[in-house]
């Protein structure tokens, strides 16, 4: 059972703390560099990249997560039962479909808009309707990463009490 549990701290560890590097540390580098060197396209180029680091983050997350709620399922099945097991599953669930939506769904639409803008943002119009749709994309999927960071380190705090 030790290794069940392992494997679930870890995969808390790693989605966790992937979701708060890279929005904590790299988005702010990648940005900040970019920007001051290249201007606009330093900043398109820090978005790309950026856009390519969240979705590995993403990916692992999707991996994560679903590790967590077998190995808390297998835990519950056959070993002492884990704490609050049924709200954790919910979060947990709740998590997943989160960052799977935000991974396959809104990170797919923002960059088939970006690669169709071709080019830095700011020369599309505030009003034009790709830049629009892309910034909404964009708020939307910030609001479910921060809220999913929030949500694992709630998670993290009941293992710290186990």
């Amino acid at each position: 059972m030790i290794v069940l549990r392992y494997a679930y701290v870890l995969a808390l560890v790693v989605w966790v703390g992937a979701l708060v590097a890279a929005g904590a540390f790299v988005a702010p580098a990648l940005f900040g560099v970019l920007q001051a060197e290249a201007g606009a396209t330093g900043r398109m180029l820090a978005g790309a990249a950026f856009g390519e680091v969240l979705r590995r983050v993403l990916l692992a997350g999707d991996v994560a997560g679903v590790v967590m709620l077998v190995t808390m399922t297998i835990l519950r099945l056959f070993g002492p039962k884990p704490v609050s097991y049924g709200i954790r599953a919910l979060l947990l669930g709740a998590m997943l479909l989160a960052n799977a939506y935000t991974a396959h769904i809104l990170l797919p639409e923002a960059e088939g808009l970006r690669r169709e803008i071709n080019g830095p943002l700011a020369s599309v119009a505030a009003t034009d309707p790709r830049r629009v749709r892309f910034d909404s994309l964009h708020g939307l999927s910030t609001t479910i990463v921060t809220v999913m960071a929030l949500a694992g380190i709630a998670v993290a705090a009941w293992e710290a009490r186990e």
